[in-house]
């Protein structure tokens, strides 16, 4: 066979399985998301781009001054975090409550985050994402399964990974496309460094 052909041949079978590989790892349309099947684990990765000048230090001083963030490791171009738990606004998003999934009602989000400064630009990579347990659910669990009984599981940390995003063949759950969007939505906002205007009294 034409040596060339050869050539062209792996280079068509190359990029179909980049390609294959990509539609596997968003095939929830939502383009943040990473989802490692072999793992369990899904995970988030945006790059921002300020329209303003800014570096690194003046980033980690608007989250911990905002209490976004809580710093735990600082290097010369990165730090490591913990987002400090809040809820989702979910009225601030465009939401109603009875459109909302109620696993993201009322419940406090927690992740991990590690961001990276280059060139002006930021990005943060988040890990560990999941929700505080604020009984509500629990209950609801516990009296369709066992009956009236008393929850256990309030305050425990529930993660993203695992069965909450894939289901027992290791494939990425179609049903909580929802609730990617709303999150989306959520760590795009909370992360956005924006910029503070002084107060024109402020000299």
């Amino acid at each position: 066979m034409n040596t060339s052909l050869i050539k062209k041949a792996t280079i068509i079978i190359f990029l179909l399985s980049i390609c294959n590989f990509t539609y596997c790892q968003n095939s929830t349309g939502q383009s943040n998301f990473n989802f490692d099947e072999s793992d369990r684990k899904i995970s988030w990765v945006k790059v921002f781009e300020p329209p303003f000048e800014t570096d690194l230090q003046k980033i980690k001083d608007y989250y911990t001054q905002n209490q976004i963030l809580e710093i735990t490791t600082e290097e010369s171009s990165f730090f490591i975090g913990k987002f400090i738990p809040r809820p989702i606004d979910i009225q601030k998003y465009g939401y109603k409550r009875g459109m909302t999934p109620m696993v993201l009602l009322d419940v406090e989000q927690v992740f991990n985050v590690r961001l990276e400064f280059k060139d002006g630009r930021y990005r943060v990579s988040l890990s560990q994402m999941g929700y505080i347990d604020n009984g509500v659910l629990s209950d609801l669990t516990s009296r369709a399964i066992l009956g009236n009984t008393a929850t256990t599981a309030k305050g425990n940390i529930e993660s993203y990974n695992g069965d909450f995003s894939f289901n027992n063949k290791n494939e990425v759950r179609k049903n909580i496309d929802k609730i990617l969007e709303i999150l989306e939505k959520f760590y795009s906002d909370v992360l956005e460094v924006k910029e503070i205007k002084k107060d024109s009294s402020d000299w």
